[in-house]
């Protein structure tokens, strides 16, 4: 958020408001992507220098190691391969998972066709690895590049068990992270200082998920004293899973809501500016 937020205030055109979203593992220590993707892919060297005392030594070390080669590649997945063949051997008709999404909606074929292209980018096929007929080239052409949103809902069933996955690997030793607490301040008061309204909100997360951060105390309290910092700098909050505007019940896996979900949330967020 301050990278983006600083590179944005030295542009020639500002934002006029700003809509920033909170998560418990971007907040804490011990998640493990603070050294890659952020520093490795989401802030330049000038701004590592310049943070370089609010930059853990674990993280510090992670990036420094991945500097000493021109290249650093993806790791191979062959579960996600094996996955995707599966996905291209599958005879299932796509609008059949669809039927949810249409039903009571009055729609255009283009809309239906969009979300039909939504679902197949969203699907593991072989096609993703051809750049000529990978949904996900067609879904970025059609937002003009300007995102990619995965699409779907997943199961009661399956969202409990991604979600004990999930907390396994990200929150049983969940430690607040001082350091992100201090980025998110400073961005704070360089919106106050720039007079950019702005909202923060804590994001919808699913029943499984929401049972084990009204749980976790170091979790729960986590948004709370984003509450008491936004409200100190004069920013909005709003927490997705108590407004009924942003009652969307589709889960594209446990951590994330469906594209379809983002109009009605969208239009919430807006209304919460100051």
């Amino acid at each position: 958020h301050l990278f983006l937020l600083e590179r944005m205030l030295q542009s020639e055109n500002p934002p006029d408001a700003v809509i920033i979203g909170m998560s418990p593992d971007g907040l804490g220590r011990n998640a493990g992507i603070f050294a890659s993707p952020v520093l490795n892919y989401g802030v330049d060297s000038s701004f590592i220098e310049k943070y370089r005392s609010q930059i853990p030594d674990r993280d510090l070390q992670t990036y420094e190691n991945s500097r000493r080669f021109a290249i650093v590649g993806m790791q191979f997945s062959l579960r996600t391969l094996i996955r995707r063949i599966r996905g291209s051997l599958s005879s299932k008709d796509p609008l059949e998972k669809l039927q949810p999404y249409l039903q009571g909606k009055e729609l255009s074929e283009q809309e239906k066709a969009r979300y039909l292209s939504l679902f197949q980018a969203s699907s593991e096929n072989l096609s993703i690895y051809d750049f000529n007929t990978s949904p996900q080239i067609e879904i970025l052409d059609q937002l003009k590049g300007a995102q990619y949103a995965w699409f779907g809902a997943m199961s009661d069933e399956e969202l409990k068990a991604e979600t004990d996955t999930l907390v396994s690997l990200y929150l049983d030793a969940f430690v607040i992270s001082e350091e992100q607490m201090f980025y998110l301040e400073r961005t704070f008061e360089l919106l106050q200082k720039a007079k950019i309204p702005a909202v923060v909100f804590w994001p919808r997360v699913n029943p499984h998920l929401r049972e084990v951060y009204n749980r976790e105390p170091r979790i729960s309290m986590l948004w709370q004293r984003v509450v008491r910092l936004a409200d100190r700098y004069g920013l909005a909050t709003a927490d997705l899973n108590s407004a009924e505007a942003t009652n969307c019940q589709h889960y594209y896996d446990a951590s994330h809501l469906s594209i379809d979900c983002y109009p009605s949330i969208t239009g919430y967020l807006l209304k919460q500016l100051p």
